[in-house]
C-alpha cells in the first residue's frame, strides 16, 4: 500500500545516507532532495506484476517486499530521480548492494526519525501555547509539555541521587531506582545491586559504596556484609 514518509523519516533518511545522491554521489541541498525508490514504485501496480516479480527475484527479495517501505528508499537529486541520468538499471546487480545498505540503515532511520518527531512535537506544543488563544488547544499543549517535564524531572532526580556519590564508577550504572532519600538500586544491564550514601555501605576492599548484591560488592567482586 502506498505510504508517504513523514518529515522526520525524510530528514533521517537524508542524514544517515550522508546527504548525498545515491546515484551520482554528489552532495544534496535539502531543497533539491528527493526520495528515491530503489526498485521503482510503479512496479507495485497490478499491471507490472511480472516485472516486479522479476526484479524482486533478481535481488533475492520476497514477493511481498514493500516498495514503499524505508528499506527501499534512498536520497536522490532531482535530475537522477526524474530521468535516467546516472541511475543504475533496476535489474543490475549493483542495486542489490544499495538495497542491502537501505535495509541495514532502515532501523536507524526509524529510530532517528522517532527521536526527531518527539522534539518537533515539543516545539509544536510550545508554538501553540505562544500563538493560540483557543482554550482546548492550549490545554492539550500544556498537558503534553507537563508530561514531558514529569519524565525529564524523574530521570534527572534519579541521576543525581545522593547514593551515587560513593560509587567508584557511577556512570556504569545506567538504571537507577531510588529506594529512599539515601538508598538506591542501580543496574548496568547485566547485574544490579543496592548502594547508599552512609559510610556503612563502603566496601572495605575497594572503598566504593558497593553497589551490593547480597554480600558481594559489584565494583570489586569481593564478599562482605554491608550494614543494612
Amino acid at each position: 500500500m502506498p505510504y508517504e514518509i513523514s518529515y522526520a523519516e525524510r530528514w533521517a533518511l537524508y542524514d544517515l545516507w550522508g546527504g548525498k545522491c545515491v546515484w551520482c554521489n554528489l552532495p544534496l541541498f535539502w531543497s533539491d532532495y528527493e526520495v528515491e525508490h530503489l526498485i521503482p514504485k510503479h512496479l507495485a501496480s497490478p499491471e507490472n506484476k511480472e516485472k516486479r516479480r522479476e526484479a524482486l527475484t533478481r535481488h533475492g527479495l520476497p514477493s511481498d517486499y514493500d516498495l514503499y517501505a524505508i528499506e527501499n528508499l534512498a536520497p536522490s537529486c532531482g535530475p537522477c530521480n526524474s530521468g535516467k541520468g546516472r541511475r543504475i538499471p533496476t535489474l543490475a546487480p549493483a542495486i542489490t548492494e544499495l538495497l542491502n545498505k537501505a535495509q541495514k540503515l532502515a532501523p536507524k532511520v526509524r529510530k532517528k526519525a522517532a527521536a526527531f518527531a518527539k522534539k518537533r512535537d515539543t516545539e509544536k506544543a510550545l508554538a501553540m501555547i505562544t500563538a493560540s488563544d483557543d482554550i482546548e488547544q492550549l490545554k492539550a499543549a500544556a498537558d503534553f509539555i507537563q508530561g514531558k517535564l514529569k519524565q525529564a524531572s524523574e530521570s534527572l532526580l534519579a541521576r543525581v541521587h545522593p547514593a551515587l556519590s560513593g560509587l567508584y564508577d557511577p556512570k556504569r550504572w545506567n538504571s537507577i531506582t531510588p529506594l529512599s532519600a539515601d538508598v538506591a538500586f542501580v543496574a548496568d544491564g547485566k547485574t544490579g545491586g543496592v548502594t547508599g550514601k552512609h559510610i556503612s555501605w563502603q566496601c572495605p576492599h575497594c572503598s566504593s559504596y558497593g553497589p551490593w548484591n547480597g554480600n558481594r560488592c559489584l565494583t570489586c567482586g569481593q564478599m562482605d556484609v554491608p550494614d543494612w
